[in-house]
């Protein structure tokens, strides 16, 4: 599954944050998204807090991340990795051949079949290169039965 960023409109769609996030930081930085990922949800379905990390050649453990927070910059850091969570630049997603959505993906995922029975009450995303491939990692869906309410 495939995930499309754009704009950061209605702000809830976090898949659309990483050209906002080019703002914040430096311009060889820009547009080399590695990862887009969320914290869980609170109080609904859809995450609004978000990270978009980037590869920057620059930085010791090679990524910048920026978190939005319900659609505005909260920070921005050269967070530390682990060693063998070594980012280069194959690691950079290719926005071209991503294609849905963060509020798509959260549909898809909640329409299958095993989770008729589910109250769906919280989920996280997350979109990076796997193996060389861009990989959707999530949705992590958080549910509850009708028996355990």
């Amino acid at each position: 599954m495939w995930i499309k960023p754009g704009g950061i409109g209605r702000r809830s769609n976090g898949f659309k944050f990483d050209k906002d996030a080019n703002e914040y930081v430096g311009k060889d930085v820009r547009d080399l998204v590695v990862q887009v990922r969320s914290e869980k949800s609170v109080a609904s379905i859809e995450p609004n807090i978000w990270y978009v990390v980037f590869y920057d050649k620059d930085a010791t453990f090679k990524t910048a991340e920026v978190k939005f927070g319900a659609g505005k910059k909260l920070d921005v850091k050269h967070p530390m990795r682990q060693p063998f969570a070594y980012i280069n630049d194959k690691n950079v997603l290719d926005q071209k051949v991503i294609r849905i959505d963060s509020d798509k993906a959260i549909k898809i995922a909640t329409a299958e079949p095993l989770l008729n029975k589910l109250t769906i009450r919280a989920t996280q995303l997350w979109l990076e290169k796997v193996d060389n491939v861009p990989t959707l990692a999530g949705p992590s869906l958080g549910a509850k039965t009708a028996a355990s309410e």
